[in-house]
């Protein structure tokens, strides 16, 4: 395989890896950066799941 080939396909899995990334890690602190928030693990227990995407909260998955 030529060197290019390699180069491209390990940007394109960086990209994918950096688009992904804040769905698999949880948040350490409720107004951390790129990261999910699990509310039923965190803080008091109840509360809205959501995801911070790179700063901008994207998605909230579900109220406990």
């Amino acid at each position: 395989m030529k060197p290019r080939y390699t180069t491209f396909g390990f940007v394109v899995l960086f990209v994918v890896v950096l688009a992904l990334f804040p769905f698999f890690n949880p948040c350490t602190t409720e107004d951390a950066v790129a990261c999910t928030w699990y509310a039923a693990e965190r803080g008091n227990g109840t509360g809205w799941t959501f995801t911070d995407y790179w700063g901008v909260v994207t998605l909230y998955w579900f109220q406990t």
